[in-house]
């Protein structure tokens, strides 16, 4: 089957489901965003679901986002596309991420050097005329040792130095990954709680008390392919699938370039479908 048939169908799919579980949770709001995650996968992959209306793209290494935002081919036939970096990111990556066409969003930031970093960069690499830039802080919400993002107790003291002493970062909502048990679980029986879905959902509540922000302002980056449902049920909005939409993966040339991918840690035995 064709790259573009294939990539159309799933995406179709997703949308669907995304649908359905919006129109199915307790609360109300707008429909989550679906950003569509293209790691190693290629431009034809891309090309496609741009094609079908979709906008939203996410990547989880440096190296790939730097080689797919300049690639030719999106750079003319996608110039609408707005690029998320989801993944690990260190303090001397940030001056290349700045420097990105159409970098719409970075949903990981972990730590204040980060948060620094990255608005230097981004004001040098702009003019002043330009937005600030949109960012989300990773929150470890299971506590788990390999697993990027900040400690729990921690969160709200980034966002306030996000929103105090990071006069070009926008600060957007709490990004999550999760572990893989619980979304393992979530899968299998998708009217099930997630806790870790639970403690964003509150550390949301607690950021918006403590810094006077209205609950529309704090995103929550929450769910990917297996358990998108009970992240929307739960409150996400802003929604992480690479599987559904674009089949299962190889092994990235990038992922010796950056820390072990979070979002792809799963238990032994867990289906690939699993993946993000």
């Amino acid at each position: 089957m064709p790259v573009s048939v294939s990539v159309r169908r799933s995406l179709r799919r997703v949308l669907y489901r995304i649908e359905d579980a919006a129109h199915q949770r307790q609360v109300g709001g707008e429909m989550p965003r679906l950003v569509a995650v293209s790691k190693k996968k290629s431009v034809d992959h891309i090309v496609a679901a741009y094609e079908y209306g979709q906008r939203h793209f996410g990547e989880n290494y440096v190296p790939e986002l730097v080689e797919k935002a300049r690639d030719p081919r999106i750079l003319s036939g996608s110039p609408e596309i707005l690029w998320h970096y989801i993944g690990s990111l260190r303090r001397q990556q940030c001056k290349l991420v700045a420097a990105l066409p159409n970098l719409w969003m970075v949903e990981t930031v972990g730590a204040n050097d980060v948060a620094k970093a990255l608005n230097g960069a981004w004001r040098n690499q702009r003019h002043s005329t330009d937005r600030d830039l949109r960012v989300m802080v990773q929150v470890n919400t299971s506590s788990e040792p390999n697993k990027s993002g900040c400690d729990i107790e921690n969160c709200t003291q980034i966002v306030e130095h996000i929103l105090k002493a990071c006069d070009h970062l926008k600060f957007s909502g709490l990004m999550t990954i999760g572990a893989a048990e619980n979304s393992f679980r979530c899968q299998k029986d998708p009217t099930c709680n997630n806790p870790d879905f639970d403690v964003l959902g509150e550390l949301k509540e607690k950021v918006c008390k403590v810094h006077a922000l209205g609950k529309d302002e704090v995103d929550l980056s929450m769910g990917m392919t297996a358990d998108m449902e009970t992240a929307i049920r739960s409150g996400s909005t802003n929604i992480r699938v690479g599987t559904a939409i674009f089949g299962s993966r190889e092994d990235s040339i990038y992922a010796s370039e950056s820390e072990p991918d979070a979002a792809e840690s799963r238990l032994p035995g867990l289906p690939l479908s699993f993946a993000t």
